[in-house]
This record gives C-alpha cells, sequence and structure tokens, in this order.
C-alpha cells in the first residue's frame, strides 16, 4: 500500500529540518511502493534518520492505524448524516 509522506515528514523535521524530512519522507514513500518494503524500515535505512531520530518513535509515527484508524466511524457518520436528509 502506498504511504503518504506527510506524517514521516512532520515527526522528522525537528531533527533534520523541513526540507530535508520532506525529500527523505518523499523518497523513502516511492522506495517503499516500488520495493514492496516496510514504510519505517526505509526511512530508517537513512543514516541521518537512523542517526537522529527514535526507531520506536519513528515507527509509531508511521503506523497507518494512527491515521485511518477512525476511517469506519467517520464512513458510519456520514451515513448517518445522510439518512437524516
Amino acid at each position: 500500500a502506498a504511504r503518504s509522506p506527510q506524517p514521516a515528514a512532520r515527526f522528522l523535521a525537528d531533527a533534520l529540518g523541513a526540507d530535508a524530512a520532506q525529500r527523505i519522507a518523499k523518497e523513502a514513500a516511492e522506495t517503499s511502493r516500488r520495493e514492496r518494503r516496510d514504510y519505517a524500515d526505509v526511512l530508517l535505512a537513512d543514516e541521518e534518520v537512523a542517526r537522529q531520530v527514535d526507531a520506536q518513535r519513528l515507527r509509531a509515527c508511521v503506523d497507518p492505524g494512527l491515521y485511518i484508524g477512525s476511517s469506519p466511524w467517520q464512513v458510519q457518520r456520514v451515513l448517518d448524516a445522510l439518512e437524516v436528509m
């Protein structure tokens, strides 16, 4: 599954600066997709990321459950709203 580089870029920005974080996150997302590798593993393979960022916190940051976990609830909310119309 393709990953959005945004959550990782926001997380990495403090340690690496916004421009570098955006570039690294975007390249890692593409590599992850193309090579079918875990996104966090690709990010942590970058020496600068591995040196400056806590691996466990990074893995938690890019866990898709954090940003898509509420999707079923959001869909149900829309369906409920449509029933009222």
